[in-house]
């Protein structure tokens, strides 16, 4: 297949300083990186100008523009470019040719700390402390608690944050594994208590989930090595290009 894309949000290093991901400073703070475009599968098509140029009259697109730029198509909510006839017409034209929609959207907070429960299956792992197959399957408990641990970090991003940054996430090594385990399991009891449950009207799925990461971080104490988390830069925690690693 031949892909055209564009990108949105891609920020190529997210980083953790100061207890705050370089994300948040942003006009408008947004975890997701997006790429997303239209595909045309390798079945000795050509795409012509002809074909683009029948599409640009469709929708009426100035002729001196160069690419199609979403404020020439729709504009407001989500609700509002719905309801653009432009809209409609290139996705009728997308339909209706061999062109196909891919789109790929990346939260890229959530997989920043996925490996956290990785490492603590790991160590619980190292000494048969775990039967999952009681809950379906490992799979299905590391993502449970990785949701669990992404759910903690949006109830208490700044305290969460901070205590990341206090351990130099993601160069977790030495007495930090321990500090860093100690700390989010106090962070889960704060949360687990009924006041904080009753002031910020928690669901019942969020306090079990809380409740069952504070008993993986309380099986995981004694945790003395987070090797898949480990990184020798500090507060570095995803790289989305080879340039990005110059930076």
């Amino acid at each position: 297949m031949k892909f055209f894309y564009d990108e949105s949000n891609n920020v190529r290093v997210l980083r953790l300083k100061g207890g705050v991901f370089n994300t948040d400073k942003h006009a408008n703070p947004s975890p997701y990186f997006v790429l997303a475009g239209v595909a045309l599968p390798n079945k000795g098509n050509n795409i012509t100008s002809s074909e683009i140029e029948d599409l640009n009259k469709i929708i009426n697109l100035p002729e001196n523009v160069e690419e199609m730029k979403y404020k020439y198509i729709a504009k407001g909510s989500f609700l509002d470019n719905l309801k653009s006839t432009k809209l409609t017409k290139i996705l009728e034209w997308i339909y209706n040719s061999d062109y196909l929609i891919h789109y790929s959207n990346v939260n890229m907070e959530y997989w920043s700390i996925l490996d956290i429960i990785d490492d603590l299956c790991d160590h619980i792992d190292s000494y048969c402390g775990l039967d999952y197959s009681r809950c379906g399957g490992e799979k299905i408990y590391k993502d449970y608690h990785k949701d669990a641990l992404y759910c903690l970090l949006k109830m208490e991003k700044g305290n969460f944050l901070k205590i990341l940054t206090n351990n130099c996430y993601p160069n977790i090594k030495g007495n930090r594994v321990y500090k860093l385990i100690k700390e989010l399991n106090k962070l889960t009891k704060k949360i687990s208590s009924p006041s904080y449950r009753v002031k910020k009207s928690l669901t019942k799925d969020e306090v079990l989930k809380i409740k069952s990461l504070q008993k993986l971080f309380e099986m995981c104490i004694t945790a003395d090595s987070m090797e898949l988390v480990y990184d020798t830069k500090d507060n570095i925690c995803l790289l989305y290009t080879s340039d990005a690693a110059d930076e």
